[in-house]
């Protein structure tokens, strides 16, 4: 799978540089796991990455989701962020996290939603 980064917020010159460019990294690793892991799986054949600057006066974002929020759906991750000494470690995290929603859903048979399966595994009731 090809993984792009599209890192909107690189220009800012407060945020360290660091843990931006581990991201890809955390990715890649990610995806190799899961790959061995699970020979065959189904998944996006691109995977863009977005890092969106956040609000900070956003109550939801800075608050209730400790300045980093992430999206997820079909080959997208969206991260909106409002960077911090607290979570802009786990930048990488956080996008690992929705690389795991991608695949998950990239694997989930869809039709009735109360007959849900996940790799053909029926869901739990």
């Amino acid at each position: 799978m090809e993984i792009i980064v599209h890192d909107t917020a690189a220009a800012m010159a407060d945020l360290p540089a660091a843990p931006l460019a581990e991201r890809p990294a955390a990715l890649t690793a990610a995806w190799k796991h899961r790959r061995e892991a699970v020979p065959g799986i189904r998944h996006p054949e691109t995977l863009q990455v977005y890092l969106v600057l956040g609000d900070p006066d956003a109550e939801h974002l800075v608050r209730r989701n400790h300045g980093c929020l992430g999206m997820s759906g079909r080959g997208l991750v969206h991260l909106l962020v409002w960077p911090t000494e607290e979570n802009v470690g786990r930048l990488g995290h956080c996008a690992v996290h929705e690389l795991n929603h991608n695949i998950r859903y990239s694997n989930v048979v869809w039709g009735d939603p109360a007959a849900v399966t996940c790799m053909g595994t029926p869901r739990p009731s």
